[in-house]
């Protein structure tokens, strides 16, 4: 039941996808599979997340943690307290968010996961630069971008060179954020992310805005009316 609910997720069928991952959940919780008990709640709470219903999200992430803890799955533990984090970042509760981030961080560089290590790297730096904390947003995607680059991780590279662009606009180094958001669209040639390519896309015409070039105006409007009407641009990255 929980392949056949990972089969419809990637067919976005969300709602088929969740009845399964719930007949899974039931199925392992009478049969007291504790291992596999954790994935069906965390593949539940993914996608009440994709849907917006944080509150159900949220306790399937909880439940997860719960027995993953009892179980002494780090891995889990750790993906299900990021996941929960990243509700907490959506939702505005900055200080819970880095919590749950940090403590998932320690869990997964004690086991030398350094995909999830430069993930969570790229997460706290998010919280640090909603916070206006921007030297310390700097310091963390830094030293996600040496983690993701060593393992060639390209969608995360991806993510952190964008979100360095971003701060370095905030800075109101416009210098600095073009070149590093070319790169990103360069790499996005390479990588099928279209969220992340509006992203980019949307950051070159705000620079391009901030040189006051006129024609910056008509490509944002053409941009965003090409984004909302275009259902594959509902992508992101998680973790």
């Amino acid at each position: 039941a929980n392949n056949i609910g990972m089969i419809y997720t990637v067919k976005d069928k969300k709602d088929t996808a969740l009845k399964y991952f719930e007949k899974a959940k039931n199925i392992f919780k009478e049969i007291g599979d504790k291992q596999n008990l954790p994935r069906a709640l965390m593949n539940i709470g993914i996608l009440n997340e994709k849907k917006l219903n944080f509150s159900k999200a949220i306790i399937s992430y909880e439940k997860a943690i719960e027995i993953s803890i009892k179980t002494d799955n780090k891995i889990t533990q750790a993906m299900a307290k990021s996941n929960l984090g990243n509700i907490y970042f959506y939702t505005g509760k900055y200080s819970d968010a880095e919590e749950m981030y940090k403590t998932s961080l320690n869990l997964l560089d004690d086991l030398g996961y350094k995909l999830g290590t430069g993930a969570l790297k790229i997460n706290l730096g998010n919280v640090y630069k909603a916070k206006k904390e921007y030297p310390l947003a700097m310091k963390f995607y830094n030293s996600a971008f040496e983690i993701v680059k060593e393992i060639n991780a390209k969608t995360y590279l991806i993510q952190c060179l964008f979100n360095k662009a971003e701060l370095y606009f905030f800075l109101g180094k416009y210098q600095e954020a073009r070149k590093l958001n070319s790169e990103v669209l360069a790499l996005m040639e390479e990588v099928k992310d279209t969220g992340a390519k509006f992203s980019a896309k949307l950051l070159d015409i705000l620079l391009m805005a901030e040189e006051d070039k006129p024609e910056s105006v008509k490509k944002l409007q053409e941009l965003a009316l090409r984004y909302r009407t275009n259902p594959e641009n509902t992508g992101e990255i998680n973790y």
